[in-house]
């Protein structure tokens, strides 16, 4: 009998006994297991193979394209002892599987921790051996638990058991008596003592986009027959992302119109979350003119909160009020998000998408108007952060890995192709040839008198002008960021009103 437990997709933590001989793991409508072809791109249409027979258990790569991989080391052909972990491709679909412990045929050869501890094991004793295997198999799952929970967050530290090394040991046992973490904070907990390095801030900041990495989404909206990104949205809770009001607009539309909403997890595409609910604050449907009759640079309130159906691993942590009130001109931050408008190749692959970082400083805090103001009006920041349409929604952090501020907007300018500027200029320029050539064979008619003469010239220089003052279609031209490159965020706080009010519905049992 094995056991199938499914670790990430959609069928998280669903699991299935098959009772063998043979399971097939893969993507085609035959496979015992079968994958989805559209969103598991690294599983095979017939990637492996599990054999149960004569009381052993195998599994076998069936020449799949990325490789079948167990606890962590890409196999070929591998017996399968007790509880293990496999990955279809390196980063692909996860699963675990549970067969029962059986005594290793001689004619396998023993793991390494295995032969590690049995060469402390007297010669003699055969009872040495099942006791050996039994620490061996603890001391992996010890390995496999503690590796998740360090860089859970977004540790780097390593640590790695089995190969005989004392110290590695105890750290591992002091890193397991610590509590499981989820931000950057508590998972620095996790780390062995050692002596304090100050670290530059572009070191900082990469330190935080590390642990930040799984706790970034592509939203993508799905209709019959086809899929898009919008945007970005990342976690500020296990089922809770946040993102721009704009974003989550065509998000409520597609929903209401039968099709469906996702976000998709930076660099880890296993983790995908369907859309329950898109929630916009509330004031950004306000009127927001200004007492001299202007409009704001950007909706003010342009935020949202989606909920999500499972449970992201990493949240991010939003900057407190005495932060936000030292923010200001100069200030570092970076983002992390999906820029896609007019990008090559759409500036990202929604089936594996890879999350762009960029840096910069903040560049003002005013007012939605440009004005100087206190503080409980300063929610406009500027920034010098590269930004296009997709970007939207982007967690803007410092270099303590704090979220000041989401990407909303940008200056922008509006451009024409070149090559579409130059078959406009041709058109122009045959048509004033056309204009000039039947004028020329009008004036020299029988009869043109003078007058009509004058006329005739007067009519020509007016057709010319008119054809030099053709405005641009509006369907030609094309938004680019503005190069002054001065962009704008909603500050943090703001969404931290709406993260309140959602979750006391919540509470209440309204959401």
């Amino acid at each position: 009998m094995l056991t199938i437990t499914h670790l990430s997709g959609f069928g998280r933590g669903k699991s299935k006994t098959y009772p063998g001989p043979n399971v097939i793991l893969g993507t085609d409508p035959s496979c015992d297991v079968r994958f989805d072809p559209t969103w598991d791109k690294e599983v095979s249409p017939h990637h492996a193979q599990i054999t149960i027979q004569n009381g052993e258990c195998w599994i076998d790569d069936l020449g799949s394209t990325t490789g079948v991989w167990v606890a962590g080391k890409k196999i070929v052909r591998e017996q399968l002892l007790g509880s293990v972990e496999i990955s279809l491709g390196q980063n692909g679909q996860r699963l675990k599987l549970d067969v029962p412990i059986m005594v290793r045929p001689a004619s396998v050869p023993a793991a390494a921790s295995h032969a590690h501890a049995q060469s402390h094991a007297t010669k003699n004793s055969s009872k040495a051996v099942p006791i050996v295997l039994g620490i061996a198999a603890a001391l992996t799952v010890a390995f496999i638990t503690i590796k998740q929970r360090v860089n859970i967050g977004g540790n780097d530290v390593t640590i790695t058991l089995g190969s005989g090394d004392k110290k590695a040991e105890t750290s591992a046992v002091t890193a397991e008596q610590k509590p499981e973490t989820s931000t950057l904070a508590q998972a620095a907990t996790t780390a062995p003592a050692s002596p304090v390095v100050q670290q530059d801030t572009d070191t900082r900041i990469l330190t935080a986009a590390k642990g930040y990495e799984k706790a970034i989404g592509l939203v993508v909206l799905a209709k019959e027959g086809s899929g898009d990104g919008c945007g970005t949205a990342w976690a500020v809770a296990d089922d809770m992302f946040a993102t721009n009001a704009h974003v989550a607009m065509p998000i409520i539309r597609t929903m209401k119109a039968g099709g469906s909403a996702f976000v998709v997890i930076n660099k880890n595409p296993e983790l995908r979350y369907r859309v329950r609910a898109a929630i916009p604050h509330p004031r950004y449907f306000e009127s927001a003119i200004n007492m001299d009759g202007k409009s704001p640079v950007a909706s003010p309130y342009d935020l949202a909160v989606l909920i999500v159906e499972g449970k992201c691993p990493v949240s991010m942590r939003l900057a407190g009020r005495p932060k936000l009130e030292t923010l200001d001109s100069g200030h570092r931050v970076a983002f992390l998000g999906f820029p896609m408008e007019n990008l090559m190749n759409g500036g990202v692959d929604m089936h594996l998408p890879v999350a762009t970082m960029q840096s910069g400083i903040v560049t003002a805090n005013t007012d939605f108007w440009l004005a100087k103001a206190p503080f409980e009006n300063r929610t406009l920041v500027q920034h010098n952060l590269p930004a296009t349409g997709g970007a939207s929604g982007s967690p803007i952090f410092d270099a303590d890995g704090d979220v000041v501020a989401i990407l909303s907007a940008g200056n922008i300018t509006f451009s024409v192709s070149t090559s579409t500027w130059g078959q406009m200029v041709s058109d122009i320029e045959t048509a004033k040839k056309g204009v000039i050539a039947k004028a020329k064979a009008q004036i020299t008619t029988p009869g043109m008198t003078e007058k009509k003469k004058t006329v005739l010239i007067e009519q020509v220089e007016a057709t010319l002008g008119a054809l030099n003052q053709i405005p641009l279609p509006v369907m030609a031209l094309a938004r680019s960021p503005s190069a002054a490159q001065i962009n704008f965020a909603q500050r943090i706080d703001m969404l931290e009103e709406l993260i309140s009010e959602v979750t006391k519905a919540r509470a209440e049992g309204k959401l």
